[in-house]
């Protein structure tokens, strides 16, 4: 039952609030851990008396990171002070709890906590200091500007997290904070452009100043920096309606092309005299593939089919733009069989394919190298005991989580005869189909180069 509950969780339909309600207050621990998972992402009505009933045991440890996070994201304001005592955990094993402790004090916002959020903001336990500087951000107090501006002016994690949340305050001291990290060189390179990726769209003069001194420096057109700087840009020039930012970009406009994109009325063309003809490549953060998602948002519908991922490598020129909050993406002009994806222009960089490299092998129904193969599946096939038998086996690595879905890699090179019988016991299995339907053909795939080497 509580494996069931367990994939329950993935889903949206609120119906089960009645279900996971059951299960906190008359299940086993085992229910209770997807119970607390839910309620820790969902405000459930008549969730929080029976959330107070379990605080106070101190035999749950396992459970206590979740719990903490269920309270607050169903209204509990009574713990700020135990949280407090929390976040200071110094054994090892309450890191986690620590930190859950950290980011509900920045949910209730109570400005008691921002000292002890300050001083864990230096805190030699890097996860638990950006915790502390994120908590700070969400807890939008004027008074943690100042030392998150000098967070700020470091390097690393800590130093990137202070930036974002320097983004979230309105008052003029963040932004100011924000563009001296733009203006300054020797600011480590990954804090300037996380600096640049914060601006905008606002309405100060002292953007475009910063942003073009960046483009017109010494730094080629295509470093990331600069690129950051030409994105920044464009998001702001449209609030001069026909401004200087607007006029220093027409006046780029007939040099030498390397992409042009049009967005929200704004047509955009960047210049590099010493490129050759330039490619767009995917660079995907996790994996050897990119995700390929049906809009904004949207994951692609799996039906009876494994989800196409597109291989680190494959060339893309810009069609449509969609800008969101977060993040920009593009769907490829011509991108032959991703030509319906939508792909995050942040994990794609420009890059000439020289005579000797290769195009990346695309298969029908997913990428395969000489050493793995990857393609997306249903979340909860991922918790399958097909997967957990793979796992266990290692053959198989899931990464890259998604609302719906998550990338799976099968290891291909060197597994052996035994392992590699175990792929074609695994694919009956029944249990999880997409992910058992790439199980045969990855089997199929090895045995004929088996074949052809005989």
């Amino acid at each position: 039952y509580s494996y069931l509950l367990g994939l329950a969780t993935w889903s949206e339909d609120r119906i089960l609030d009645r279900v996971f309600l059951h299960a906190l207050a008359d299940g086993t621990r085992a229910d209770q851990w997807p119970a607390l998972r839910w309620m820790s992402e969902k405000a459930v009505p008549g969730a929080l008396p029976l959330l107070e009933v379990l605080w106070p045991a101190r035999d749950r440890p396992l459970l206590r990171p979740l719990l903490v996070r269920a309270l607050v994201g169903n209204g509990s304001v009574s713990h700020n002070q135990e949280f407090m005592d929390l976040a200071l955990g110094k054994n090892p094993e309450d890191a986690e709890l620590a930190l859950e402790a950290v980011t509900a004090l920045g949910t209730l916002a109570d400005d008691t906590a921002i000292p002890l959020l300050l001083r864990l903001s230096r805190d030699k336990a890097i996860d638990l200091a950006v915790a502390a500087v994120r908590a700070l951000g969400e807890m939008g107090h004027a008074a943690a500007v100042p030392p998150l501006a000098r967070l700020s002016r470091g390097e690393g994690e800590v130093a990137e997290a202070a930036v974002w949340s320097l983004a979230r305050f309105q008052q003029p001291e963040s932004l100011q904070a924000r563009l001296r990290l733009v203006d300054d060189e020797g600011t480590p390179d990954d804090i300037r452009k996380t600096a640049m990726e914060t601006l905008g769209p606002e309405d100060d003069p002292g953007i475009f100043p910063a942003l073009r001194a960046v483009i017109t420096g010494t730094r080629s057109p295509s470093d990331p920096l600069v690129r950051a700087a030409w994105r920044a840009l464009r998001l702001n020039a449209a609030l001069e309606n026909g401004g200087e930012a607007m006029r220093f970009l027409e006046s780029h406009a007939n040099e030498k092309i390397i992409y042009s994109i049009s967005s929200c009325g704004l047509s955009l063309t960047f210049a590099d005299e010493d490129a050759g003809p330039p490619q767009l490549r995917v660079t995907p953060a996790a994996g050897h593939t990119l995700r390929c998602w049906a809009g904004p948002g949207l994951t692609l519908e799996f039906e009876d089919e494994l989800g196409v991922r597109v291989p680190s490598g494959w060339p893309i020129a810009l069609g449509d733009l969609y800008e969101g909050p977060d993040e920009i993406l593009v769907r490829p002009e011509d991108g032959g069989p991703f030509e319906d994806c939508w792909l995050p222009l942040d994990q794609l960089q420009w890059r000439e394919l020289t005579a000797a490299e290769n195009e990346p092998e695309y298969f029908d129904d997913f990428w395969m190298s000489p050493t793995s193969a990857e393609f997306d599946i249903p979340l909860h096939e991922s918790l399958s005991e097909t997967a957990l038998l793979l796992q266990d086996a290692d053959l198989i690595e899931f990464f890259d989580p998604g609302p719906e879905s998550i990338g799976a890699a099968l290891v291909l090179d060197g597994i052996g005869s035994e392992r590699r019988d175990l792929l074609l016991l695994l694919s009956e299995a029944g249990d999880a189909p997409l992910l058992q339907e790439a199980l045969e053909w990855a089997w199929e795939d090895l045995s004929e180069e088996d074949d052809a080497e005989d």
